[in-house]
């Protein structure tokens, strides 16, 4: 059967033809693979950056690197000139899995009478203000797991009365915030910011929550601050 038309093909020279038509075929889903799997490592974002403000971003940049991540020590200094007995809190990450739930210190666990600068959870408030003046938590040491920084405000407090300065190693402010206003008889929780220890990066939360400190926050919650 040599020699017979396929229209106008011989049996040779349509092989040919499709093995060029399957080899061009081969080569475009190839190239159209190279080109997806390009876009795809194009718009992966990396971590480890942050912004100026300390949130957490994903295009390396002037203003999107790794310098903005938070260096420790990191202070937390809520200021007030108003009197009033406003007190803070810091949720920290677990030591390890004999921990209990929801993990904290509050305004009393100074350094001076507490293990926590040199232990777990590496990290220590000075003392509780209850008049007018500031409250200073410091983080000695960035643990891997989520930090969570809140306010129980006082009752009465107007909008703008407490301000919340966080500051990292060298004095930098990365961010600050202005409280609400608490016009009931009653305190509330101000749930401020979370750090992401293990990115040490920052997310503003900034809302005020119906509830009193530490059960506002978590139920059950755990204090560990040591003697």
């Amino acid at each position: 059967m040599n020699g017979i038309n396929f229209d106008g093909l011989t049996r040779r020279q349509f092989g040919v033809t499709a093995a060029t038509l399957l080899a061009l075929a081969g080569s475009d889903n190839a190239e159209a693979k190279r080109k997806k799997h390009k876009r795809k490592r194009k718009h992966k974002k990396k971590e480890g950056l942050c912004r100026p403000n300390g949130e957490q971003c994903g295009n390396p940049g002037q203003t999107c690197n790794a310098t903005f991540c938070l260096n420790a020590p990191l202070t937390i200094e809520a200021i007030w000139t108003v009197p009033a007995d406003h007190d803070s809190y810091l949720f920290v990450p677990p030591e390890n899995a004999t921990t209990g739930p929801s993990p904290f210190i509050d305004y009393d666990c100074d350094a001076a009478s507490h293990t926590c600068e040199d232990g777990h959870p590496f990290a220590c408030a000075s003392g509780d203000e209850t008049s007018a003046g500031s409250e200073v938590t410091t983080i000695f040491a960035l643990l891997g797991g989520s930090y969570e920084y809140w306010i129980e405000l006082n009752d009465s407090t107007a909008a703008g009365e407490l301000m919340i300065v966080l500051r990292e190693a060298g004095g930098r402010i990365v961010q600050q915030w202005a409280n609400p206003a608490n016009p009931a008889a009653t305190d509330k929780s101000w749930h401020v910011f979370d750090i992401n220890g293990s990115t040490a990066s920052i997310a503003s939360i900034d809302v005020l929550i119906d509830a009193q400190l530490p059960e506002g926050a978590h139920v059950p919650s755990t204090n560990v601050c040591r003697f």
